[in-house]
């Protein structure tokens, strides 16, 4: 019969502790969904960039279907200063003009219509698209109709240069 002092002594049985490996798959699904926010964030905002393109098509669909009569009220605003005008229309021509509510002399009316804020919308992205030019990032918004627009944002990334033009256009009577 064997007993248990015959055992040959061999010390205490080791015992076995599995390490949990539970943080490394925590950690794993975050880094995977953080990749995932960034990239849906940036496909997103690219989406919204102001191009080229979408520049164009509003400006041949404001050709095609905007308004001869129609009065336009917009504010510029950049760093430090905000402008407004208030523009007539009539048969496509400005036939008045008012900045920060005083009258402008019929010189400037060729600045002041819907055509000339697709004019500054388009120079900056010429500039913005140079060479060597800072990131930029700028959008707008057209109306679904006639592609008005009615708002606008350019931002330089590296500075603090902003540009924001708010819109509303007001188709008018003929009298």
């Amino acid at each position: 019969m064997l007993s248990f002092s015959s055992m040959p002594a061999q010390g205490p049985l080791p015992t076995q502790r599995r390490r949990s490996r539970g943080w490394l798959w925590f950690f794993g699904i975050l880094i995977v969904l953080t990749i995932t926010s960034i990239t849906v964030q940036i496909s997103f905002n690219l989406s919204q960039q102001l191009t080229q393109q979408k520049l164009d098509a509003a400006r041949a669909r404001w050709h095609e279907a905007g308004p001869r009569d129609y009065d336009l009220e917009y504010t510029i605003e950049k760093i430090g200063s905000k402008e407004t005008f208030q523009v007539h229309l009539r048969d496509g021509k400005v036939v008045a003009s008012t900045r920060d509510g005083q009258p402008e002399e019929p010189r400037l009316f060729r600045y002041r219509d819907m055509l000339y804020l697709f004019t500054i919308m388009e120079d900056f992205l010429e500039h913005d698209t140079q060479p060597g030019m800072p990131r930029t990032y700028a959008t707008a918004t057209f109306d679904q109709g006639d592609s008005h627009l009615i708002h606008y944002v350019r931002s330089v990334m590296s500075t603090q240069e902003r540009q924001e033009i708010n819109a509303k256009l007001t188709r008018a009577e003929k009298r």
